[in-house]
């Protein structure tokens, strides 16, 4: 996942989260996990998954391979 396209979606994804973090609008469709969590497309086969803490902190948990486990 190191390609420009992919660190570009990722910044700008990270942008989306900050103003809008479980919003079911904006880039990458985001959605709701059944496990907890969100999740948001980086690419065909890799999403940015995360969760907000109790603080309201977006904490990252992977940003690859997420259909490859």
């Amino acid at each position: 996942m190191g390609t420009d396209y992919a660190r570009k979606k990722i910044q700008a994804l990270f942008m989306q989260l900050n103003s809008n973090p479980v919003g079911t609008g904006g880039i990458g469709r985001p959605e709701r996990l059944a496990g907890g969590g969100y999740s948001r497309r980086i690419t065909g086969g890799d999403r940015l998954v995360y969760d907000i803490d109790d603080s309201g902190n977006i904490v990252i948990h992977d940003t690859e391979g997420y259909h490859k486990k």
